[in-house]
């Protein structure tokens, strides 16, 4: 993105005093060749990104496998956790007494949601089962 800008610069400067074009007919064409660029650099900015932020939670001791996960971190509104160790042994419950919940829901709403949220079909994953067990 940054050699894109210095291109724009130098297309400009060349534009108005090289080819004595007014600077607004050069600065649209500047502008097309910015907003052209930057969905072709988008993908790659996005996974260098996401990448120098692994890095870092790997430094604080976070387990990061895939960079996509980090993609849907950053776009939860809800994040269930667990600190008992029930997540290593495969032994999931909800507890309805323990849930904790905000104004304008109720318990049963909330575990109708996850109900919602969960995958029937994965009979694998312990906090889908344990989640359509308590619905």
């Amino acid at each position: 993105i940054l050699i894109s800008l210095v291109d724009a610069g130098i297309m400009l400067w060349v534009s108005v005093r090289g080819r004595r074009e007014t600077f607004t007919t050069a600065l649209l064409n500047v502008l097309a060749l910015v907003i052209g660029a930057v969905p072709i650099a988008l993908p790659l900015v996005m996974q260098v990104t996401m990448a120098i932020g692994a890095a870092k939670m790997a430094k604080k001791k976070a387990i990061i496998t895939h960079l996509t996960a980090l993609q849907e971190v950053a776009s939860m509104s809800i994040l269930c956790s667990d600190k008992t160790g029930t997540l290593t042994t495969a032994d999931m419950r909800v507890l309805p007494s323990k849930m904790w919940t905000r104004k304008g829901f109720s318990k049963d709403d909330i575990l109708v949601l996850a109900g919602v949220a969960s995958n029937p079909a994965n009979k694998e994953d312990p906090i889908d089962k344990a989640v359509l067990q308590s619905v």
